[in-house]
C-alpha cells in the first residue's frame, strides 16, 4: 500500500512509479510486487519511469534551480542534469531509459516562456532545445518512435528529435478542456470553441504528427483514454467509444458525478467519480 498525501502516479508498461509531489517520497512497483521506496534529498517536482524499470526525478536544488536525476532499475545513480534558468514541471523518458525530454518555464522580457529540453544520459550537455513565446507546456511525452510531443494552454507540438525540429499545432483560439498522451499513439487534445467548455472536437495527431481523425462532439468533454486501437471519451453522464478512424463503436453509461475514464480491456472502462471508481461495459 503506497500512503502520500499528495501522489502522482506515472505508468510505462511493466512499471509504475508513485510519488509525493512537493515532498520527498517514492515507491516504484512492478506487476508483482513494491521494488523500492524511497526518500530524495530534495522536494520532487516530477517523476517518470521507463518500461526497462530505469526512473528518473527532478527536484529542487540547493544550488540550481532544480535538478534531475536518473537511477538504474537497482537504484544507483547513473546521471545528473542541473538546471539554472528553468523552473522545470514535467519529464518523460524514453523507451530504452537512455533519454529524456523535460519542460520548464520561466520570462522573457516580462511574458511568459517555456522550454523544452532534450537530454541524452551519455552526454553532459543537452541534446536539443526548444522555445515557446507565451505559452504554458502542461505536459510532454516522448514517444516510442524517438520523438516527443507537449501539450500547452495555446497550441500543442510534435518535437521531431530525429530530424530536429518542432511541428506548431494551433488551437485556433479553441479552449483546451483535456487531453491524453500515448506514447505508441500520439496526442488527443478537447478543444472546446467556447470558454465554458462546451462543443468540444477531439482533435488525433498521431505519433507522427499527421492529423488521423476528429470527433466533432458538440458537448462538454471530461476525459479521454486511449488503449487498444480504441478511444474513450466521456461526457457528463455517458462514454462514446471511437475507433482510430474516429467512428463511434460503443456507447456506455456512467454516473453524473464521473471525473476520468481509463480502459480496463477492449469492451469496458473504469470511471473515476468524485467519491468512487467503478467499471462499467459497452452495451
Amino acid at each position: 500500500m503506497v500512503a502520500f498525501p499528495n501522489h502522482v502516479l506515472s505508468t510505462n508498461s511493466d512499471y509504475s512509479m508513485v510519488y509525493n509531489a512537493g515532498a520527498t517520497g517514492y515507491t516504484i512497483i512492478d506487476r508483482k510486487e513494491v521494488l523500492k521506496t524511497g526518500l530524495t534529498e530534495n522536494k520532487i517536482f516530477c517523476a517518470d519511469v521507463c518500461p526497462k524499470g530505469i526512473y528518473c526525478i527532478l527536484t529542487e536544488d540547493s544550488d540550481y534551480l532544480a535538478k534531475l536525476t536518473v537511477y538504474r532499475k537497482d537504484g544507483l545513480e547513473m546521471y545528473t542534469y542541473s538546471f539554472a534558468d528553468f523552473y522545470v514541471n514535467k519529464v518523460s523518458m524514453n523507451a530504452g531509459g537512455t533519454r529524456a525530454v523535460v519542460s520548464g518555464l520561466s520570462a522573457k522580457s516580462g511574458s511568459l516562456l517555456s522550454v523544452l529540453y532534450v537530454l541524452d544520459f551519455s552526454q553532459s550537455s543537452y541534446l536539443q532545445r526548444y522555445e515557446f513565446d507565451e505559452i504554458y507546456i502542461y505536459d510532454v511525452k516522448y514517444l516510442d518512435n524517438g520523438n516527443a510531443v507537449a501539450v500547452g494552454d495555446k497550441a500543442a507540438y510534435y518535437i521531431d528529435i530525429n530530424g530536429g525540429s518542432k511541428k506548431n499545432i494551433d488551437y485556433h483560439s479553441r479552449f483546451l478542456t483535456t487531453y491524453t498522451l500515448d506514447r505508441q499513439k500520439g496526442m488527443f487534445l478537447s478543444l472546446s470553441s467556447t470558454p465554458d467548455g462546451r462543443e468540444c472536437e477531439v482533435f488525433m495527431t498521431d505519433e507522427n504528427g499527421k492529423n488521423a481523425a476528429d470527433i466533432m462532439t458538440n458537448r462538454q468533454v471530461l476525459s479521454i483514454d486511449c488503449k487498444y486501437d480504441r478511444i474513450a471519451v466521456l461526457f457528463d453522464g455517458d462514454v462514446a467509444v471511437y475507433n482510430m478512424k474516429g467512428t463511434r463503436v460503443a456507447d456506455m453509461r456512467s454516473t453524473g458525478d464521473s471525473r476520468k475514464v481509463r480502459f480496463a480491456d477492449a469492451n469496458s472502462v473504469y470511471i473515476l467519480g468524485k467519491s468512487s471508481l467503478y467499471n462499467i461495459s459497452a452495451k
